[in-house]
């Protein structure tokens, strides 16, 4: 009775197109975990690695995981430091390369150890910045030349086992699992486990030689010594043909790739010097991972979460935090769907509290071709701003956490209730209603809320006033596109901070740029270095006239020139700005890692002050703006009024696309669409307005000529 059971469900099942998927299982993904350096120099079994053991036994008993796979930066790996290897053996101090070996068997064979005794056998990771010495790697440098055994004592421990056989050595398909006759032969590999093909990816390649520092700044490509982060050759080969090997095995039904560094930018920042991978969306390693139908590409180094949707696919970039197990990613499969859960560490101890809560999350339904997301994971819509400060509302500090804050009393709880910027004590936040959200929310003291032009309050500024946001960036990527955008108004003279982005450090690498919007008697200004500029002149009508003006500034592309720039001064752009000196107009390429200061140089040091002949901001600002895309006029003038659309009808806007107006034989113009998610759409509209069903391309703005309410063929209308 049960078999005769068991096939009719079976028949059920099959004629109504159910397929039954494999038992669920997981595993735990840990980028920039960071815990690993304490055992380079103390390898035996203490306190220390005890505590490390409670604490990964707890989660394995509570989260389980299958396997753990970590994007890269267990540790530090300044091992060839002469201070560092006067700790671990004074005899090794002209030896550096043995030094880096020594210290690679104690750190790594501890880890392993950590990790077998806690439960995860299966450990699959990737090479980071830290684990070939951290970066730059300069031509002169002796990291750059131990680079070999930093890869060699690392494969040694993870990829091998004792005696000295590759761990990951089955075939996929026809294609061998690693690149053999490559340097990354022992470092990059493909394995699969159960239903998912993971393949690792050492993606720090030495350019040529290796003996000369490589950065292109017109492309925005290098700048990390010899060393850049690329995927190319015989390597990208191996990578292409094990994605088509992949086609042909049904038993494979998803493909995850990890490797150490971002690929799609803007992606959010904590304490992180932002390394990011060459030409980005555009490099031949993502395109190919679109075009084989890679499902997640997950990535480290910026020790911060973000989840971004390729443009033109489903491909996910996940980028997550890890430091000291305060966060990790658990992912859950199934033959048709992946289900990914940020996990945030929370207590008032500042970390080791075995106490996690779920702070977002993704799920990927193939069956049905949906993703949806929440939280930390929540997609991020690079069309909207990154960052918005309105000024409606001012909390305390301690009500939104911000992960990492280094706030004063950090290294003893988890709780902010004050942080110090430049010696003024904040006890209070400014909420980011951007896309970044909670994570770049503005610590600040001494601005007032008084009325302001948008909404109900304004930000009041005097020359104590600090606001800062801690987080770094979103100035990024090698001169990835920002633009800034604020209302203002002032009756100083004076020469005056609006927004700063910089490292706090200086002089930071001459060939990088900062980007601050600054006023000059009224005029405004771009600095990328203390003494290179590009200025508006705006003779007679300066800006500090005591009346509220709109300023927006953008780069019309990423790693545009200085002098490509464009100002938008109340809605109109401004022609005439000048590079100072003229001579060194160069391409903007920026110093990741830096944080932005508003009104002021905030997280950014006392340097500063003395290189920059600029004050704090005084007067009023509201409705601040960063964007990490080129703003059209038809957005700033958007940006400048207080009405919104909305959509009324179900269907939804688009992906952002340049649309072709046909009309007979001749392509008449062009229309671009700038639609965001529901329930906003700015921008350009596509519809066929007349009885000929000729396209026409309509704008809706601030001023439609219609009234409100819901129109033929129409998907926007306005709300006043």
């Amino acid at each position: 009775m049960k078999l005769h059971y068991y096939f009719a469900s079976l028949l059920i099942n099959i004629l109504c197109g159910v397929v039954q998927s494999e038992e669920e299982w997981s595993f735990l993904v840990l980028a920039d975990w960071h815990g690993g350096e304490y055992f380079a120099i103390n390898p035996e079994k203490g306190s220390h690695y005890q505590l490390h053991l409670n604490h990964f036994k707890y989660i394995k008993e509570n989260f389980g995981g299958d396997m753990m796979i970590l994007p890269g930066d267990s540790q530090t790996g300044h091992w060839f430091k002469d201070e560092f290897i006067q700790q671990l053996d004074p005899t090794l101090q002209e030896n550096p390369e043995a030094a880096v070996l020594q210290a690679g068997d104690n750190c790594y064979g501890t880890m392993r150890k950590l990790f077998k005794e806690s439960g995860y056998n299966r450990v699959l990771m990737t090479v980071g910045d830290h684990e070939l010495g951290d970066n730059p790697w300069k031509a002169t440098q002796t990291k750059t030349k131990v680079v070999q055994e930093f890869r060699e004592v690392f494969a040694k421990h993870f990829n091998k086992n004792i005696k000295g056989d590759f761990l990951f050595n089955k075939p996929i398909g026809a294609v061998d699992s690693r690149p053999l006759g490559t340097r990354f032969e022992e470092t990059s590999f493909a394995y699969q486990y159960k239903n998912v093909l993971f393949i690792t990816m050492d993606a720090f390649e030495t350019v040529g030689s290796g003996k000369k520092d490589f950065f292109v700044s017109s492309e925005g490509i290098g700048g990390e010594g010899v060393i850049t982060c690329s995927v190319e050759g015989d390597h990208l080969r191996w990578f292409t043909e094990v994605l088509q090997a992949a086609q042909e095995e049904s038993t494979i039904k998803h493909i995850i790739v990890q490797a150490h560094l971002p690929i799609v930018q803007p992606v959010q920042m904590v304490s992180t010097s932002g390394a990011s991978f060459d030409y980005g969306e555009e490099s031949p390693f993502w395109t190919t991972m679109i075009k084989y139908g890679v499902d997640i590409y997950f990535g480290g180094e910026v020790h911060a979460n973000t989840a971004t949707k390729a443009s033109t696919s489903n491909l996910l970039q996940v980028v997550t935090r890890g430091n000291s197990v305060q966060n990790f990613l658990k992912v859950n499969v199934t033959d048709d769907r992946l289900h990914l859960t940020s996990f945030n560490e929370v207590g008032k101890e500042p970390k080791y509290n075995k106490n996690y809560v779920a702070h977002g999350e993704i799920i990927v339904d193939k069956l049905n071709s949906i993703i949806s997301s929440s939280g930390v994971l929540k997609l991020l819509n690079r069309n909207k701003p990154l960052i918005h400060f309105d000024f409606e509302e001012v909390l305390l500090l301690e009500t939104r956490q911000v992960l990492g804050l280094k706030h004063d009393n950090y290294k003893k709880s988890t709780v902010a209730k004050k942080i110090s910027i430049r010696g003024v004590a904040c006890e209070h936040a400014l909420s980011n209603k951007g896309s970044f959200g909670q994570q770049y929310d503005g610590q600040l003291s001494n601005v007032q809320l008084k009325p302001g032009i948008i909404g109900q309050s304004s930000g009041e500024f005097d020359s104590s006033s600090v606001l800062g946001i801690f987080a770094a960036g979103p100035n990024g990527g090698n001169g990835h596109t920002i633009s800034y955008a604020l209302w203002f108004r002032t009756s100083q003279s004076s020469d005056m901070v609006l927004i700063h982005y910089s490292v706090s450090w200086y002089p930071f690498d001459p060939e990088r740029s900062m980007f601050t919007l600054a006023l000059e008697d009224g005029n405004p200004v771009i600095y990328t270095y203390h003494d290179t500029k590009l200025i508006l002149d705006l003779k007679n009508n300066a800006l500090n006239d005591n009346q509220w003006h709109h300023l927006a500034v953008t780069m019309p592309r990423s790693h545009c020139l200085l002098s490509d720039v464009q100002f938008f001064i109340d809605g109109e752009r401004k022609v005439n700005s000048v590079v100072k000196p003229s001579y060194y107009d160069h391409h903007i390429v920026f110093v990741a890692g830096g944080r932005i200061g508003i009104g002021g140089f905030a997280y950014s040091d006392e340097d500063y002050d003395d290189k920059f002949n600029l004050s704090p901001y005084v007067g009023h600002m509201d409705d601040i703006y960063v964007f990490g895309r080129k703003l059209t006029k038809n957005r700033i003038r958007l940006l400048r009024t207080k009405k919104t659309f909305k959509i009324f009808s179900k269907r939804r806007c688009e992906k952002t696309s340049i649309l072709k107006i046909v009309t007979g034989r001749k392509k008449t113009k062009r229309c671009k669409e700038e639609c965001s998610e529901l329930p906003a759409c700015l921008g350009y509209e596509f519809r066929k307005t007349s009885t000929k069903g000729v396209p026409k391309c309509t704008l809706f703005d601030a001023q439609p000529q219609q009234k409100v309410g819901v129109r033929k063929n129409s998907r926007c209308a306005l709300v006043v």
